[in-house]
């Protein structure tokens, strides 16, 4: 098992590290510390991980930094003992210092047999009445480090961890204490909230009442869910930042020549593809062959994906999308951004544009592949089935609500760009979504949407007085 010395493996591994390794303290007679889990890698900077050490199971922090490795080192431990002093429960401490070089500062964490609370809430197994009672348990969590003048400015679900029947706040590092602004810590409340899916904020009033009675504050009228979504946008706007460099969640390569971005887990296996992509297309399944766009199923490496094509029509209309953001681009960004507000559509997971330096040729989009029926042969397959067209109905109106809380339009509404998956609606061709910031505006755009779904029923009165029927009382 390789030995790390000092720093310079890790900060060579960028996102990959080569597991498992082992490491020394510097302290006498201590039992080296075997890592051999990635739980989260922040590149040069710091390491968590699953290990080993005195024959017990351990969350290893390992911080490298040249120059920030001591700050982010001394954070993590006066988070810590914040948290401790307050009595808030966080995991404890086993041992905190150096490896044998000096260049790698540690902290070793018990081990906390549980789940984070997005693993919780995300949970099939779990009871609803379970999964509210913990997630009230939460806010009230974080009312209390707030009474404490402490919080955690990136605040995320995955910070708050679910062991013994009791709820730790992990990620000490990321604590600011001595907080007085009361505002500031409100809004943190609020950007809490923003994480869940806009469903979430039909019980934002029952949220407020929860955190203010814990905080034993004036229960005030606020406007909570314009607020949460003001929240929620401000953190698309961050993501949407992260959908075209490297990060932790894709991986980007950008040359004179081509640019392509693709979800981290699948950059190396979809790379293979790109020099045989039109021959691939060409092979795979046709599902759509036109002027503007081809679209193929296709098998690679027994793996099944969609790559839409955007072609190039003429010399005029290469050069009108040359200097303009590629189509593909958009439905790159509108799919990440469905899934961000939890909509569902197939999972986006690769852009590829050829360049000519600054200018743009033709352009490629893979996602993944979703079996089903468009919604048009879904309903008058289940006609008959009262029931089963009313859940769909149920759905559909569902959907639409969230386009009207997120201002979101998806522009083309036809039966085609439906496909339902285990009754559930996948929005598909999504070139011409948009995310609205003027009410006005959004309004006569979802108005089309609107009338463009209820076009699909023109040819079948049953479906359309039903489907109109549904949309209008939802």
């Amino acid at each position: 098992m390789p030995v790390i010395k000092n720093s310079d493996v890790l900060l060579q591994s960028e996102f990959q590290v080569k597991l498992p390794f082992s490491i020394k303290t510097n302290t006498e007679n201590f039992d080296k510390i075997t890592c051999f889990e990635a739980l989260r890698i922040l590149p040069k900077r710091r390491l968590v991980c699953k290990a080993k050490w005195q024959d017990k199971t351990v969350i290893v922090k390992l911080f490298y930094h040249s120059q920030k490795r001591n700050r982010d080192y001394q954070r993590e431990i006066a988070g810590h003992h914040a948290l401790k002093n307050f009595g808030i429960k966080t995991p404890p401490v086993f041992w905190s210092g150096s490896d044998l070089s000096d260049s790698i500062a540690i902290v070793i964490y018990e081990f906390l047999n549980g789940e984070t609370l997005l693993s919780y809430l995300s949970s099939q197994k779990k009871t609803n009445t379970k999964k509210k009672h913990r997630f009230t348990e939460t806010i009230k969590k974080i009312a209390e480090m707030h009474n404490q003048g402490i919080m955690q400015p990136d605040i995320h679900p995955d910070n708050f961890f679910i062991a013994e029947n009791s709820i730790y706040v992990i990620d000490s590092g990321a604590i600011e204490s001595n907080i007085k602004n009361q505002s500031y810590l409100f809004k943190n409340f609020l950007l809490f909230l923003a994480q869940f899916p806009p469903e979430y904020d039909k019980n934002a009033q029952n949220f407020l009442r929860t955190y203010q009675i814990s905080r034993e504050i004036p229960q005030k009228p606020v406007r909570m869910r314009k607020k949460i979504q003001k929240s929620r946008i401000w953190r698309l706007k961050k993501y949407q930042k992260k959908m075209t460099r490297n990060c932790s969640a894709f991986k980007c390569k950008k040359t004179s020549r081509e640019l392509f971005i693709s979800q981290r887990d699948n950059f190396d296996h979809l790379s293979n593809l790109l020099p045989n992509l039109d021959s691939l297309i060409k092979q795979g399944e046709m599902l759509k062959k036109g002027n503007q766009s081809t679209v193929s199923k296709v098998t690679f490496d027994k793996k099944t994906l969609i790559i839409k094509r955007y072609n190039i029509k003429n010399k005029l209309h290469g050069i009108g999308r040359a200097i303009r953001p590629s189509r593909a681009w958009h439905a790159w960004k509108n799919g990440l951004t469905l899934e961000f507000y939890h909509i569902k559509t197939p999972k986006p997971l690769a852009i590829y544009e050829k360049r000519f330096g600054p200018f743009r040729s033709t352009a490629y989009l893979m996602m993944e592949s979703i079996d089903g029926m468009d919604i048009v042969q879904f309903s008058k397959e289940h006609i008959e089935n009262q029931q089963q067209l009313a859940t769909m109905a149920t759905e559909i109106a569902t959907l639409l609500k969230k386009f009207q809380y997120t201002k979101i339009a998806h522009g083309d509404l036809k039966g085609s760009n439906i496909i339902i998956k285990n009754n559930q609606p996948y929005l598909i061709d999504l070139d011409a979504m948009k995310n609205y910031r003027t009410p006005l505006f959004f309004h006569k755009a979802h108005q089309k949407d609107m009338k463009r779904f209820l076009k699909n029923w023109l040819d079948n009165d049953k479906l359309f007085t039903f489907y109109h029927s549904a949309l209008k009382t939802s």
